[in-house]
């Protein structure tokens, strides 16, 4: 998704707390063991819903990202995209 919406992450960033800050609420919420664990993820998405959802701001990761954002990502997906209909995109 940030391959082809890059100011998606920006906002996640300003978004979500740090590992660092979810530490500390837990802690100051009592907890007196805090563990991380890292994981991989991986989803693939029909190019035309991914167009369709960032257009209509169907999700709400597409809101705070700028009309110029939304179709620079929308362009590099139709540039990746081969037109199959039964292609997908890493995301």
């Amino acid at each position: 998704m940030f391959k082809y919406f890059p100011e998606i992450l920006e906002n996640q960033f300003r978004v979500y707390p740090s590992k660092e800050d979810f530490r500390k609420y837990f802690e100051g919420a009592g907890f007196t063991s805090v563990e991380e664990y890292e994981y991989n993820f991986e989803r693939y998405q029909d190019p035309l819903q991914l167009i369709e959802a960032a257009e209509g701001k169907l999700l709400s990761m597409f809101r705070p990202i700028s009309e110029e954002g939304l179709e620079r990502g929308v362009s590099r997906i139709k540039e990746i995209w081969d037109g199959a209909p039964e292609s997908a995109l890493k995301g």
